[in-house]
């Protein structure tokens, strides 16, 4: 995220201009709250939004997966409103 000016990010840009301004990965981001080795949380996010369709067509394994990361992600956003109050 260091590569992207500060008023582009998009935790900052949440706090000025609302959620409204936000992209669907932008918002991911916001909850995910930071990536990974290699991955920034944007790509990060834009990868699980991307790969999100699986479900329908998936293996049980992919959707087990999936299913864990959509707790991770209730758990992240949950920890975020709790920072916000």
């Amino acid at each position: 995220m260091k590569e992207i000016c500060l008023e582009q990010r998009p935790r900052e840009r949440l706090k000025e201009k609302g959620v409204e301004t936000l992209s669907d990965v932008e918002l991911l981001a916001v909850i995910l709250q930071n990536g990974s080795i290699g991955e920034n949380v944007i790509d990060m996010s834009h990868r699980l939004i991307s790969i999100s369709g699986f479900v329908k067509t998936g293996s049980f394994l992919e959707t087990i997966l999936f299913l864990i990361m959509l707790v991770i992600i209730i758990v992240k956003l949950i920890s975020l409103f709790l920072i916000l109050l």
